[in-house]
Order: C-alpha cells, then structure tokens, then sequence
C-alpha cells in the first residue's frame, strides 16, 4: 500500500465546504439556515438553536459544508430554510481572502469590507476574529481574487477564539 503524500490533494479542484480528505473523523451535523450562507466560510448559531447563519461575532460553530441540496447551488449559497450541512470536524475546503501558508493565523471576517465567514491572516480591529485553538491550515491557498480556497482543518471541541480589538 502506498503512503500518501501530505499535499496529495489540490485545494483548487475541491469545491468550497467540500472535505479535503477522507478522514473517518469528520463530522458534519443539519441544521437549518436563517438568512443566506455561502459554502466554505465559518458560521455561527442562529436565533433558534437548530438553525445556522452567517457568522457575525466570535461564537463560530464550524464551517458551511457543500450540499447539493442547497436551494442556491449555482451560487454556493443556501438560502433561508433550506437543510444545511454544518461541518465541525475533518479538512474542508474554505473561501479565504489572501494567500494561505501552513502555519498562518487562522482568522475569518465578522465585519468591515469583504463577506462575513471569509476566511484571512491579518487581523482588523472589530473586524475579524482569530481561532486560537481547534483550527490550522492543511494547504497554501490555490486560486486568486472570488476563486481563492485552502484547506481548513477544525475540530470544534478545542476552539477557542479572540475577537481582534
């Protein structure tokens, strides 16, 4: 049986919120959406507990898995009520907004310019939020400008996040 290299998979062929790997440790919970969420950003706990939505503060609850049940696929988006794949353990593909390497801060927007659940590095006082603990890069990012992607490994049982002030 061969060993599998490390980077055997390219981020730029995985779609967004799609898993990396197949790692028998991932774990993807359902939900249902309140509002609109795109594929591959991190999201947060909607008003009800069994919904989900755009992340907006530092209570992130995972990432916005792919799904082809998604109401809005050829948007990546899911929109209001539609069942929704909350993915909180394994690697997934992620939208960021800057070029990745293994080993940067893991940080995603809750505010300013961009989209909320975009995944950075750089942090923006009352804008972004680092995850500490439970979260690291598993690739560079491949792609440039709306397409740029990486993959994510999470586990949320260890996060813990600091809103950047």
């Amino acid at each position: 049986m061969a060993i599998r290299k490390r980077d055997y998979f390219e981020t730029g062929n995985i779609l967004l919120g799609k898993p990396g790997e197949n790692d028998p440790a991932a774990l993807i919970r359902s939900f249902i959406t309140e509002g609109d969420v795109l594929f591959g950003r991190a999201v947060d706990e909607g008003t009800n507990p069994n919904q989900i939505k755009a992340v907006d503060s530092a209570a992130i609850k995972g990432i916005a898995g792919h799904s082809i049940d998604a109401s809005d696929l050829d948007n990546d988006t899911y929109k209001t009520d539609d069942t929704f794949a909350l993915a909180v353990r394994g690697i997934y593909s992620v939208k960021v907004e800057v070029d990745i390497v293994i080993g940067d801060a893991v940080r995603y927007r809750i505010g300013g310019a961009g989209t909320a659940g975009d995944f950075l590095i750089a942090a923006s006082a009352g804008n972004t939020v680092e995850i500490t603990a439970g979260a690291e890069w598993r690739s560079v990012s491949s792609g440039t400008g709306t397409n740029r992607r990486a993959l994510l490994y999470i586990n949320d049982d260890a996060f813990v996040t600091s809103a950047d002030v």
